[in-house]
């Protein structure tokens, strides 16, 4: 099992050789134990297989994005609240919905109806679920249009109550591990490797909180050598800093 939680590697090789020693580390002399790893993009999983079956091997040891890993744990809780998963065609369906009660409001009354702006504004719901409510009432308090925007955000979340969209299917992921819920599917997934990912939401940050308590993950970050890059990978690993 692996003897820590956060380490901080340079990216390329080094990297490589930590992940394969948090492999080795947890599976010991069990070659069978499951092993998960949390990669950016699926396409970066797939490099990842090749280069680690190279050079060692790989035997139940399965790669994914953090949706999946959050679907996996956390849809349950949400199903049981009779949530449903949210579609890129719902949040628009909302959005358009929404958008007749902006008419003749604030700095966009006159673009509320504009297709073009209906589908910027689900990337900006996204971005904006992101944030506590401390931080949307920050960015509401910027100015009129910030204020619309997240005026807007606010109807457009009440609309679709009935349905979870990633964050919060996080959030509910880091509750079910908390409380003993996920404990079946953890058994099945097994101890979780997340592997050069530097940009965590907080419900993402909870999640990983979550299982670092339960001692069935670990987090690896890298370093570039290019000072505002790594700027940001300190930030992560202060929050993910116990």
């Amino acid at each position: 099992m692996a003897t820590s939680y956060l380490y901080i590697e340079e990216h390329g090789i080094q990297a490589r050789k930590r992940l394969a020693q948090l492999i080795d580390e947890v599976k010991g002399e069990d070659l069978l134990a499951p092993v998960t790893l949390v990669v950016p993009t699926q396409y970066a999983g797939i490099s990842l297989r090749r280069s680690l079956s190279a050079e060692n091997g790989l035997v139940n040891v399965r790669f994914m994005v953090m949706p999946r890993l959050a679907e996996d744990v956390g849809s349950p809780e949400l199903a049981d609240k009779g949530k449903s998963p949210l579609s890129r065609i719902m949040k628009l369906a909302a959005v358009r919905h929404v958008s007749q009660k902006m008419y003749g409001q604030g700095p966009l009354s006159e673009l509320a109806g504009h297709p073009k702006l209906h589908s910027s504004l689900i990337n900006t719901f996204q971005d904006l679920a992101r944030l506590s409510e401390a931080g949307l009432k920050k960015v509401e308090s910027m100015d009129a249009l910030r204020a619309q925007i997240v005026g807007w955000y606010r109807l457009y979340s009440n609309t679709l109550h009935n349905y979870y969209d990633r964050e919060e299917l996080c959030w509910a992921a880091a509750k079910a591990v908390e409380e003993g819920k996920a404990t079946s599917v953890l058994n099945d997934i097994g101890f979780i490797i997340f592997h050069l990912i530097n940009n965590f939401t907080l419900g993402e940050l909870a999640l990983i909180d979550a299982l670092s308590k339960v001692r069935q993950c670990a987090v690896v970050l890298g370093l570039t050598g290019e000072p505002e890059t790594d700027v940001l990978t300190a930030l992560v690993a202060d929050r993910l800093k116990p």
